[in-house]
């Protein structure tokens, strides 16, 4: 383990970064594997396929390319290169936790049938233990400090909120922390993220609707403009969720 030959220093900065990049390319050879794998029906298959899985593959290969590089040149004699920073950075790729949360299963939360109160009742159960008490009226959903809950529900600096028919690009997240983080935006508490339509569609009718979702480019560059729109895809920072809010198109 890295970490176990750090402690004893018994560390080659030239070593590690090989041994880095064959890390790489073995994930790289799995995102192929995945995605020779999959099966291809439709044009959105197709989309998921390629951005999702070969083109992140081709970048773990870059990566390793330059990793191996790198440990041929005297910058790695320099320790130039965060070696620790490359390891956790690539145990982080694959580290994901999934839960589910179904607000109406409790009748003391909102039964508002929006998806406003799906994050407002998220939001405001984040950082606290939990429990589920049976009442007369059904399952209620009880806030505990976190060493008293059943569960817990993690915090978390940002918030992503999506529909379950959208696919993000791997660097999205990436993409828009770098914005929110940027000097002047300290008062940004959320990002608005227009969408677009799967391209390549062969049906006739699911280009029309693609073009009425596409035009929201146009659209919200001028309303962005004059502070009018409203969020549909977006980006929060939870540590700022008592800032003033600016609708923003990014």
């Amino acid at each position: 383990m890295f970490l176990e030959r750090s402690t004893v220093g018994q560390l080659s900065v030239a070593s590690e970064l090989q041994n880095l990049a064959g890390l790489y390319e073995i994930c790289a050879d799995w995102l192929d594997q995945q995605a020779g794998d999959f099966t291809i029906e439709d044009h959105q298959d197709q989309w998921f396929a390629t951005n999702i899985l070969r083109i992140p593959s081709q970048q773990h290969r870059q990566r390793a390319q330059m990793l191996r590089t790198a440990a041929k040149s005297r910058a790695a004699k320099q320790k130039s290169i965060s070696v620790a920073s490359e390891y956790y950075r690539l145990s982080k790729l694959f580290r994901v936790e999934f839960t589910s949360f179904e607000r109406k299963k409790y009748v003391n939360l909102s039964q508002e049938p929006n998806k406003a109160m799906n994050l407002n009742s998220y939001l405001d159960l984040m950082r606290y233990g939990t429990r589920e008490i049976q009442h007369d009226d059904g399952v209620h959903l009880i806030k505990t400090a976190a060493s008293e809950g059943n569960h817990i529900i993690p915090d978390a600096d940002f918030v992503i909120t999506l529909d379950a028919d959208t696919l993000l690009k791997p660097d999205y997240a990436l993409r828009l922390v770098t914005l929110m983080e940027q000097p002047g935006n300290e008062s940004l508490a959320v990002a608005q993220t227009p969408y677009s339509a799967f391209p390549e569609t062969p049906n006739r009718l699911e280009r029309t609707a693609g073009a009425t979702t596409d035009i929201q480019y146009l659209v919200h560059w001028g309303r962005s403009g004059y502070t009018t729109t409203t969020p549909t895809r977006g980006f929060w920072n939870n540590s700022r969720k008592h800032c003033r809010v600016r609708k923003r198109f990014t």
